[in-house]
């Protein structure tokens, strides 16, 4: 999962502040490859314009192969309402073996 933010975004702040730090998300990104680039930086900006993003905050789930599998635009106000999207994220993307993830 690829996140994009920019340090002018009071979502994205918000996100950082409220959902990131909380243990059940930690717990939840533990065992996702997780990356979050910040459009202001060098790499940020390259992989904003490489995948078309035009706002942020956005998401992409991208599969094994370099597909981009799901696209999530605006964040999450809460930590629930982002596990859920993680819970989807696992369900459409499957395990890292390429098997669908269990129910």
């Amino acid at each position: 999962m690829v996140e994009f933010h920019a340090s002018w975004c009071e979502p994205c702040r918000e996100f950082e502040r409220r959902v990131l730090p909380d243990p059940r998300v930690r717990q939840a990104l533990a065992g996702v490859v997780y990356v979050r680039y910040d459009e202001h930086s060098h790499t940020g900006h390259d992989a904003t314009l490489r995948c078309d993003v035009r706002s942020f905050p956005t998401w992409l789930g991208i599969d094994g192969q370099g597909k981009i599998r799901l696209k999530k635009v605006g964040a999450e106000p809460t930590p629930e309402a982002f596990l859920e999207f993680l819970a989807q994220t696992k369900r459409v993307l499957g395990s890292p073996d390429g098997a669908p993830e269990p129910e």
